[in-house]
C-alpha cells in the first residue's frame, strides 16, 4: 500500500504502482475473503525494540525500523499473520475469520476499507468528509516536501534539530 489513514468510519489506502479499478477491488476483495474462510491465527509476539528495529531493516521497511528506534519502552509486539511479520498500534483480531463483514469503496486516487461499527453485523455506507480527506492528503504532500513523510523521519528532523522548520 501507497497511502493508508483512518477516515470516517474506515481506512483510506491507495496503492502502490496500480490505478483503483473496478477489477483490482474485486480482486483485493476476493483474496480477502480467502483469508477469512481460511480462518489464519493473528499471533501476537513480544520481542525487543531494538530486534524488531533490526529485523525491520534486514526487510526493508526502512520507516517502520525509524519509527521504532525512538520507541522508549525495551519490548514490543509483533503480529504475524501467514508468514509476515509487522507492527500495529493497538490491538489485534485472533485470526481471519473475524473479518467477514467488511466493503471496499472507491473513493478519491484509492478506495475505503469498511467494517461494522462495534456490536454491528453489517457495514454501513461510506459517511466521511471529503473536506478531512483533502487536508490529509495537503499533509502527506506537505510531510513529503519537508522529507519527513513518516513519524520515524520527523523524529529523526527533530533529534536532528530541525524541529523549527
Amino acid at each position: 500500500m501507497k497511502v493508508c489513514y483512518s477516515l470516517g468510519e474506515g481506512y483510506y489506502c491507495e496503492l502502490f504502482g496500480s490505478d483503483v479499478t473496478p477489477e483490482v477491488l474485486e480482486q483485493i476483495s476476493t483474496c480477502m475473503k480467502e483469508y477469512v474462510e481460511k480462518n489464519f491465527p493473528i499471533e501476537k509476539k513480544s520481542v525487543k525494540t531494538e530486534d524488531a528495529e533490526e529485523l525491520f531493516e534486514k526487510f526493508g521497511m526502512h520507516d517502520k525500523a525509524r519509527l521504532l528506534h525512538y520507541r522508549r519502552s525495551s519490548r514490543v509486539n509483533l503480529y504475524c499473520l501467514d508468514g509476515m511479520v509487522d507492527y500495529f498500534y493497538g490491538y489485534m483480531l485472533p485470526s481471519t475469520g473475524y473479518l467477514s463483514a467488511f466493503s471496499l469503496e472507491p473513493y478519491g486516487k484509492g478506495f475505503v476499507l469498511l467494517f461494522p461499527k462495534r456490536g454491528e453485523k453489517e457495514v454501513a455506507s461510506l459517511q466521511t468528509s471529503s473536506k478531512l480527506h483533502q487536508t490529509l492528503n495537503k499533509s502527506k504532500v506537505w510531510s513529503n516536501l519537508l522529507e519527513v513523510g513518516s513519524i520515524g523521519a520527523l523524529n529523526d528532523a527533530i533529534s536532528e534539530g530541525r524541529g523549527e522548520e
